[in-house]
C-alpha cells in the first residue's frame, strides 16, 4: 500500500514561521515605539529647577542653609584649599522636563557635560531610564563633581558661597559662567542611539 502523506510536518513548519514572524513584528513595533518616545523627549522643554552645593572641599554643605552656618574652622579650611587651587565640589542639579506631546516621552539615559565658558569642567552619564508622561513635567537629579578652584579666585570664594548657599543660586551659576548640557540616548537592541548634539539646559 502506498504510504499516506502526513500534514503534521507541514503544519509544524508553518507554525514556526508564524511564531518567528510574530516575534519580528513585535520587536519592530517596540523599536518604533522607542524611537517615537525618544523623539518626543528631545523635543520636550528643559530647565534647571534647582542647584544645590552638597559639599566644597572637605566641608559638607548638605545640612547648612546659608554661608553663616559655616564655622570659623570650615571657612579657614576652604580658604587654605582655595590657595592650593584644588577645591573639589559636588553640585546637585534638579532638571525639570516638560513634555507637551499627547503621548509619553522616554529615554534610556543621557550623557551630560558642565562647561565654564568654553572649558569642560565635568562630564558624565545618567545611566537610567527617564519617562515624561504626556503633557506633564518630570524632575530628575544630576550629581556633578568638579574643581571649584579652577573657576574662582580667593577673593570671590566668599561671594560665590554666599550666593550658592542662599537664595541667589542662579546668580552664582551665572557668575561662574556655567552651562549645563545633555545628550539623550536610547537602547535599540545591542545598539545605543544618541542625539547628534548636546542640548543646553538653562536655569529658571
Amino acid at each position: 500500500m502506498p504510504r499516506k502523506w502526513s500534514y503534521r510536518p507541514f503544519i509544524s513548519s508553518i507554525s514556526i514561521i508564524l511564531i518567528l514572524m510574530g516575534i519580528f513584528v513585535l520587536g519592530s513595533c517596540h523599536i518604533f515605539r522607542q524611537a517615537n518616545e525618544y523623539q518626543r523627549f528631545i523635543h520636550s522643554r528643559f530647565t534647571i529647577k534647582n542647584g544645590q552645593l552638597l559639599s566644597v572641599g572637605k566641608v559638607n554643605l548638605s545640612n547648612k542653609n546659608s554661608y553663616n552656618d559655616l564655622n570659623f574652622g570650615e571657612i579657614v579650611s576652604l580658604g587654605m584649599q582655595m590657595l592650593k587651587g584644588n577645591l573639589p565640589a559636588m553640585l546637585q542639579l534638579t532638571i525639570e522636563a516638560y513634555n507637551p506631546a499627547s503621548e509619553r516621552a522616554a529615554i534610556s539615559g543621557t550623557d551630560w557635560v558642565l562647561l565654564s565658558k568654553a572649558d569642560t569642567i565635568a562630564k558624565g552619564t545618567l545611566n537610567k531610564p527617564i519617562t515624561i508622561p504626556a503633557q506633564t513635567a518630570t524632575r530628575f537629579p544630576v550629581t556633578v563633581r568638579f574643581n571649584l578652584g579652577r573657576l574662582i579666585t580667593s577673593g570671590s570664594l566668599q561671594q560665590i558661597l554666599k550666593a550658592a548657599m542662599g537664595e541667589q543660586r542662579k546668580a552664582a551659576y551665572e557668575k561662574l559662567h556655567l552651562t549645563f548640557k545633555i545628550r539623550p540616548w536610547y537602547r535599540s537592541g545591542n545598539k545605543i542611539k544618541k542625539a547628534p548634539v548636546y542640548f543646553t539646559v538653562h536655569p529658571r
